[in-house]
């Protein structure tokens, strides 16, 4: 990965949630109530070679519970979806590309962003009041794939 590579990565990934939370917190951690959800995937708890720092950035987005979680604030991560940028990603690889990503789902599909969108709502209620510093992986048991 080139240095620019690693600019990249990181201003996307970690230094744009983290601009985000500066902005939001302060007014969370006053009111001692409230949540933030971050998209992590499934890289906040396993990567592979060559994503690394992508994986260090997904896991910071995470992490922030245990800056946070005394004042009340939840934070926590959902997996990935079929969104415009991997729509985007799979338009300029080889067509066997999307369906090798495919076949190592064990559902052998991604999900729809609707799907992520629910559990984001269920985190950001009341209803997950105990739920904070967990990397959701709604990801169709890919994270158990990666894991074996």
């Amino acid at each position: 990965m080139t240095e620019a590579e690693w600019e990249d990565v990181f201003a996307v990934d970690l230094k744009s949630a983290s601009l985000c939370a500066k902005v939001i917190l302060p007014q969370m951690l006053a009111a001692k109530s409230d949540a933030v959800v971050n998209i992590a995937l499934v890289h906040a708890d396993h990567t592979f070679p060559g994503y690394f720092p992508y994986a260090a950035a997904k896991s910071w987005l995470v992490g922030l519970a245990l800056e946070v979680g005394p004042q009340q604030v939840r934070v926590n991560a959902p997996g990935w979806t079929e969104a415009k940028l991997v729509a985007e990603y799979f338009a300029i690889q080889p067509p066997e590309m999307r369906q090798q990503v495919l076949d190592v789902h064990p559902m052998v599909r991604i999900a729809k962003p609707s799907e992520i969108a629910n559990c984001v709502v269920l985190l950001l209620s009341d209803e997950a009041s105990f739920v904070t510093g967990a990397n959701w992986r709604v990801d169709g048991d890919l994270g158990a794939r990666f894991a074996g």
